[in-house]
């Protein structure tokens, strides 16, 4: 049975953001300020709600306020920000009135790395709104030299995982792996390297790779008319989906597998039940002890990364697929 949560639920969820937002030390995107902003900026379009409105506002404002006065601000979160407020209408701004300077300095720091690698994938959301919003060839350039020096790297810990000359971290060459496709379907028309995918192939059949269900839809999604890859693609599916445990799962590792699950509703029913047991519960004095249980503890309970901020822009994107409205911009969220 599919499930909701009730705007009641939602508002409660939304008045502990409110009331916590300005106890946050912290004014980066992932555990502070600048990612409540983002969720708030998208619950109050949603709710047309303009308490939440306003204090979205208001968090944006003073990140922009102690990035003027020197503070430790990361200037590509910022930048990311404002790109996906303006882009998406959540905010009317001219991007370059307020980001100018930053951008050309961000761009030129990034511009004079040397050797690209799957480490700098990091600045690929960014760089793809950037270049959404004005097109310019010099970020397009970046964009390819970040992707071919990511898949570089890659190739060479895959060969030397192939020869058993040395084992790189597992976990590390997976998760560089799927940021590397993921990072590559934001820029259309790019092409994988294929000797990337045919080594990543070889040790999958060898089983010494084991199944993600991540990077079994960016193979699929990558590969529309490529009919083998995109059976390897669904194959991988396949047998991740039947190996899902919900328990051992944060809130925000489900939320991020249930984005692409829920691409797919019809084929992972099951799945999606499975992931969103506890997560839409209309009774407020148990869902929010549901909820507190999947956060880690050295987290805050409503971050945009792990915390409610996250469910709240999971359950818009669940709106948004429900009434048939265009959900691309979630991929730049839910990574």
């Amino acid at each position: 049975m599919q499930r909701h949560l009730k705007e009641p639920s939602i508002k409660q969820l939304l008045e502990a953001i409110l009331l916590n937002a300005g106890s946050i030390d912290s004014i980066n995107l992932n555990d502070g300020k600048l990612g409540l902003s983002l969720c708030l900026f998208e619950v109050a379009k949603y709710l047309n709600d303009e308490s939440a409105e306003d204090a979205a506002f208001t968090l944006l404002q003073e990140v922009l306020a102690l990035r003027q006065k020197g503070k430790a601000v990361k200037p590509m979160e910022i930048g990311f920000v404002l790109l996906y407020l303006i882009e998406n209408r959540l905010i009317e701004a001219d991007f370059d009135d307020l980001f100018g300077e930053e951008k050309e300095r961000l761009l030129k720091s990034i511009s004079v790395i040397k050797p690209y690698s799957a480490t700098h994938l990091i600045f690929i959301p960014f760089l793809s709104l950037l270049y959404n919003l004005n097109n310019v060839e010099l970020v397009c350039q970046l964009m390819v030299k970040i992707l071919d020096g990511a898949a570089l790297s890659l190739e060479q810990q895959f060969n030397q995982m192939q020869a058993n000359r040395f084992m790189p971290n597992l976990q590390t060459c997976e998760n560089a792996f799927e940021n590397y496709l993921r990072s590559s379907s934001l820029l259309d028309d790019y092409v994988i390297s294929p000797h990337v995918l045919e080594h990543y192939e070889k040790l999958y059949l060898q089983e010494r790779i084991p199944n993600r269900f991540t990077t079994g839809f960016y193979i699929e999604k990558l590969f529309p008319e490529n009919e083998r890859l995109r059976s390897f693609g669904k194959s991988i599916q396949a047998y991740a989906a039947q190996n899902i445990y919900p328990d051992i799962l944060s809130l925000s590792q489900r939320i991020n597998l249930l984005y692409l699950l829920k691409q797919e509703e019809s084929i992972y029913k099951v799945q999606i039940q499975q992931l969103e047991k506890r997560m839409f519960n209309n009774d407020i004095s148990m869902y929010e002890k549901q909820i507190a249980r999947m956060i880690p503890l050295n987290k805050s309970t409503i971050a945009y990364e792990a915390g409610i901020a996250r469910l709240l822009l999971y359950w818009i994107f669940t709106e948004n697929l429900r009434l048939r409205q265009d959900c691309s911009r979630f991929r730049y969220i839910f990574i």
